[in-house]
């Protein structure tokens, strides 16, 4: 095949190494290449450069923004010797019920994309990774799909903030094991301790009367009471040892 028509994913634009730096000739296998992506590429590059929470998507997608911005803007735009870049349209007409697409749906706007493209270039077409679902489409389409060698990988996706995490992580985990592990025992040898616990000693109604009126007596004699507050301790007793007279006839 002397030219293939290669659409990229956000996956292999964020995660391997810059598609400028690529040798897509001697990954396809072919003498031209042309890159291909579709406009909702961009938009999902252009949204994880604003709202990614991983710090390092963040920057990524920026520099790989930086880099197609420069490249399309070249004469001819070309990514290297015999590989260029065509950044698809986003208003193109595309007659989704033609092509049994729903236009709502992100990964069939994508599908439309690249079957009206092909329809435009009538060349050698491939699509590199995309997700599971998404190759089933293509595949139902009869386009072949490539998957880049995990060579290409970036070898450190962590970010600044997950490897501060991992970081502290490590510190805590040394701390911990300079701890000295306590254990508690008692006389005995063992780690716990056996009580006996016994049943309080219930009095009968007669004994709480006795002592009722024993209390009365001590706060009659007792001299750190005023006259008043003697007076109202013998209302509550008198009170008290009523109710238990009437609870001892019931």
């Amino acid at each position: 095949m002397s030219q293939l028509f290669l659409f990229l994913d956000c996956n292999i634009l964020l995660h391997y190494e810059f598609f400028t730096d690529l040798d897509w000739l001697t990954i396809a296998k072919v003498n031209s290449v042309e890159l291909v992506l579709p406009s909702n590429v961009i938009s999902t590059l252009d949204q994880k450069k604003f709202e990614s929470s991983d710090s390092a998507v963040k920057d990524r997608a920026r520099r790989v923004i930086a880099r197609l911005d420069k490249t399309i803007n070249q004469d001819p735009p070309d990514v290297r010797n015999n590989v260029t870049l065509c950044l698809l349209d986003q208003g193109a007409e595309i007659d989704y019920v033609k092509l049994n697409l729903n236009p709502c749906s992100e990964d069939d706007r994508i599908l439309a994309e690249i079957l009206n493209y092909r329809q435009i270039s009538r060349s050698g077409h491939c699509c590199y990774h995309w997700d599971f679902g998404f190759r089933l489409k293509l595949t139902n389409r009869g386009i072949p799909i490539l998957r880049l060698s995990d060579d290409y990988l970036l070898g450190d996706r962590l970010n600044s903030d997950q490897k501060r995490i991992k970081e502290l992580e490590a510190k805590i985990l040394k701390l911990e094991r300079m701890q000295p592990k306590l254990n508690l025992t008692f006389s005995s040898g063992k780690n716990f301790i056996e009580v006996e616990m016994r049943s309080p000693r219930l009095l009968s109604d007669e004994q709480i009367l006795s002592q009722v009126a024993n209390k009365r007596d001590l706060l009659t004699r007792s001299f750190s009471m005023d006259i008043i507050e003697k007076r109202a301790m013998e209302i509550y007793l008198d009170e008290y040892q009523s109710f238990l007279k009437k609870k001892k006839r019931a």
